[in-house]
């Protein structure tokens, strides 16, 4: 009820030495938090000793690391009868979930890339063969000086270099 730690797991034991490089027992739990973070764990704790419960994530970069940290939060107060004597505070770590759930979301969003990739080159190449057929045959009914060969010429080359890339394009679409 006072706001003291007196009692905690190896896990908060291991990262409030690893991080914090403090005691535990006896200590204000406020007082072993990050600066920034005191002031709403006064108001979660004020909260907490109401009878209150709380839920909720939670991002924290310790001292001298680069990689922020991420837990799942809960809180409740314990009771005594009608009155609250404490709290007990829940952290898991879910930063490795995290990390999966971000990977499993970018890999999402590279398969709907390569199925919409896989969709697109296949429908443009439906439409190669006729562009080169017609190409080719308009290239073959004219005279071979005509000023037109040379457009047509170009019609040809672009078409193929289309197909190419519509080729590219749906075997980037198998791949992803």
């Amino acid at each position: 009820a006072a706001g003291t730690v007196v009692a905690w797991n190896a896990a908060f034991a291991d990262y409030m030495a690893r991080y914090r490089h403090v005691e535990l027992g006896g200590r204000p739990f406020v007082d072993l938090l990050a600066e920034e973070r005191r002031p709403d764990w006064r108001a979660y704790l004020a909260d907490l000793m109401e009878g209150g419960e709380l839920r909720f994530d939670s991002t924290y970069t310790p001292p001298g690391s680069e990689t922020p940290l991420s837990y799942d939060v809960f809180a409740r107060g314990i009771r005594e009868g009608d009155a609250v004597t404490g709290a007990v505070i829940v952290c898991r770590d879910v930063t490795a979930r995290r990390a999966l759930e971000t990977r499993l979301q970018q890999t999402q969003r590279l398969d709907t890339v390569g199925r919409l990739a896989g969709g697109i080159a296949h429908d443009f190449n439906n439409l190669l063969p006729a562009i080169l057929g017609s190409a080719s045959m308009a290239r073959e009914s004219l005279p071979p000086h005509h000023e037109a060969q040379s457009d047509l010429g170009d019609v040809q080359l672009a078409a193929e270099r289309a197909a190419q890339l519509t080729r590219q394009l749906l075997a980037f679409a198998r791949r992803h």
